[in-house]
């Protein structure tokens, strides 16, 4: 961080992680903003009293001291109790030669709460399978419970307007309505 810029992780109940656990990113400091112009609502829910600024990207400190983001806390999928880092897996998949580019979003599921599924653009004259998915990403030690359970190929990632961010809210309605309609057959 800049010259008097704190950061600290801390969990749910807003208690600081411990070193190498992941935790929700809050910084202070004079590099930062202090709030949002004329919106005071808005700014009583990323700052708190003392200035703490809610990024709401999740984090970990390694042993170096470096601050790792993990990824966004509402992209998070919670597989039958376990948390699943999406931009974990994404990244992993984008580094694979058939792949352009990845988003893993959460699928409901009435066992395990939800499952993960992945979105991915495959390269021109290329094919990628459900198998060789999980054969690289087990290739590359992914937890098994981080293994997307459900692939699905598609020539674009949809975008948010005005900006170059992927819309998982949009892939996660599509892979909703897809089991919903799969569930009516």
């Amino acid at each position: 961080p800049f010259a008097g810029t704190e950061i600290k992780l801390v969990d749910s109940n807003g208690q600081e992680v411990k070193l190498g656990e992941v935790g929700r990113i809050l910084l202070r400091g004079p590099s930062g903003a202090s709030g949002y112009f004329a919106d005071p609502e808005a700014t009583r829910q990323k700052w708190s009293p003392d200035g703490w600024y809610d990024m709401e990207d999740l984090g970990k400190f390694d042993e170096q001291g470096f601050l790792r983001i993990v990824g966004r806390e509402k992209d998070i999928i919670i597989r039958g109790g376990q948390n699943i880092y999406p931009v974990e897996i994404e990244n992993m998949l984008a580094e694979h030669p058939s792949v352009v580019e990845a988003a893993i979003v959460g699928m409901p599921d009435a066992v395990m709460g939800e499952r993960a599924c992945a979105y991915v653009v495959v390269k021109p004259g290329r094919a990628f399978t459900f198998e060789e998915m999980v054969s690289y990403l087990d290739g590359n030690q992914v937890a098994k419970y981080k293994l997307p359970e459900r692939l699905e190929i598609i020539h674009h990632l949809p975008l948010l307007p005005g900006v170059s961010k992927i819309d998982k809210k949009a892939l996660a309605r599509d892979i909703a309505d897809k089991l919903k309609a799969e569930a009516q057959k």
